[in-house]
């Protein structure tokens, strides 16, 4: 984008931003076209019901959107999805506030809006009904200094949502939880798609005979990966993953799925889980791959012995010697994702976050931030004022500079120029993040997995999918965007 461009755009949002303090979020950096594709930074603070209602107002007309899209391809089978948010358990503690604060902040916006906050339990477990991904992290003598940790998650199925197509990285300052975290996402979401707390632990969803159980009680998955990343006790990060075992001991799992709970320096671990029971695992680095210094979590099950199927393009990657960079960990995995995320981990509290999201005509520009820029030490305090401000949040900038596939695949891991202030936390020079099979296309299929991934025949008809979640039977595939 061009210099002359931009300012008058950040003129624009940090007004919008001033306004949007009085309901508990901040517009930090944005780049919409006028389709409202490409992605929002914002922060938002308070309790969990003023968390829900400052989303809710942010991105009202998006949610509004969704909510259709979602009526729409369910059909008459909507009221049966609806029952079905009835029938499962809901966690962390206290969520329900926050999917009712959702609603409630729409409808501030929207008042004649027929939405509740079951319909915002709908829009939130689409993370049960369709993820397929590649995930890895590395630590140790791999992690280029003065990084720890270096953990990404790409996120590979496609949708028939324009909502997926606005990129949303929220920053989340909890009141009543116990970490801050940032979850990469879309308008609406209070679930964790792929998410990083603090402590700098990635978490996410990855599918796996991802049939799904319909009985009460069940929670789903989605919803378990927030609890596990914000909820988690203070306390070193070696004592993490013992209590996330305990916590998914005692709760059945809505989705068949792989759960991953990448702890720094290698304290973390994946999860299994079979639908309508508890998981099991975690399986955890082994020091005969990669000298224990690797995890890789696809869409098949491995030991942590060898290399996952839907993952040989990383081998090259890892046995290359020297260390990674959060840019070469984000590029070798660069493909046809909807959208990916890398964390550089120097320590708590001491980040790099690495992002982009797929739209109809490429990628957004990658957003490079770091997280002191997401939570300075300034935050406002929390508290919902009085006088709604209907979509203060949402300036309709025309074309933001979308990255496009390029045929010839990444640059190799070649490093952009180090990004500016969070005003501007994208580097739209970034170069090579193309589409290509050279970045893994090739590896990306997997099989009995219950998922769709790129370059794959798949079925149509989403909303089987759908009702899935109140009929018991086998998943369906997705179409995957081209």
């Amino acid at each position: 984008m061009k210099r002359g461009l931009l300012l008058p755009i950040l003129a624009a949002l940090s007004f919008g931003s001033v306004e949007a303090r009085a309901q508990n979020f901040e517009i930090l950096d944005q780049k919409l076209d006028a389709s409202r594709e490409g992605y929002t930074v914002v922060r938002v603070w308070g309790d969990k019901s003023e968390i829900g209602q400052a989303i809710g107002v942010a991105f009202a007309s998006d949610i509004v959107g969704a909510c259709a899209d979602l009526r729409a391809y369910a059909g008459t089978n909507y009221d049966s999805l609806r029952t079905a948010m009835g029938m499962a358990a809901w966690l962390p503690s206290g969520v329900d506030e926050q999917f009712e604060g959702l609603a409630d902040g729409v409808r501030s916006v929207h008042p004649s809006a027929n939405i509740d906050a079951i319909d915002m339990k709908v829009l939130n477990t689409y993370g049960d009904w369709a993820y397929a991904c590649r995930s890895h992290s590395c630590w140790g003598s791999r992690a280029q200094a003065p990084y720890t940790t270096i953990s990404t998650r790409r996120l590979d199925f496609g949708s028939p949502f324009a909502a997926v197509h606005h990129h949303v990285l929220y920053a989340v300052q909890p009141a009543d939880e116990p970490v801050r975290w940032v979850n990469l996402a879309w308008p609406g979401f209070i679930s964790v798609v792929t998410g990083v707390n603090e402590h700098g632990t990635l978490a996410s969803v990855h599918d796996f005979n991802s049939n799904v159980a319909a009985q009460p009680g069940v929670v789903s998955r989605a919803m378990a990966v927030r609890h596990l990343l914000t909820s988690v006790p203070s306390g070193p990060v070696s004592s993490h993953l013992g209590w996330a075992t305990q916590q998914l001991s005692t709760h059945p799992i809505a989705t068949g799925t792989f759960l991953n709970y990448y702890v720094p320096q290698g304290f973390g671990g994946v999860f299994t889980c079979a639908a309508g029971q508890t998981c099991t695992g975690p399986r955890v680095p082994q020091s005969d791959y990669l000298g224990g210094e690797v995890l890789i979590t696809t869409n098949s099950q491995t030991t942590g012995h060898s290399t996952p199927e839907g993952a040989s393009f990383l081998d090259p990657y890892y046995q290359q010697p020297g260390a990674k960079s959060p840019e070469s960990h984000f590029d070798v995995m660069v493909d046809q994702e909807l959208h990916m995320l890398t964390v550089g981990v120097r320590g708590p509290g001491d980040m790099r976050l690495l992002a982009h999201g797929r739209t109809k005509s490429g990628w957004t520009p990658r957003i490079d931030v770091e997280w002191t820029a997401l939570f300075p030490a300034n935050v406002p305090d929390a508290g919902v004022e009085d006088g709604a401000v209907p979509d203060a949040a949402q300036p309709d900038v025309a074309q933001p500079d979308v990255v496009e596939p390029d045929a010839a695949g990444p640059d190799g891991g070649e490093e952009p120029d180090a990004a500016g202030p969070v005003e501007a936390a994208v580097n739209p020079d970034s170069a090579g993040l193309g589409g290509s099979a050279g970045a893994g296309g090739s590896a990306s299929s997997d099989d009995g997995c219950g998922c769709s991934a790129p370059g794959r025949g798949v079925q149509s008809g989403w909303w089987a999918v759908v009702v899935a979640l109140v009929t018991v039977g086998s998943r369906r595939r997705l179409r995957v965007s081209p």
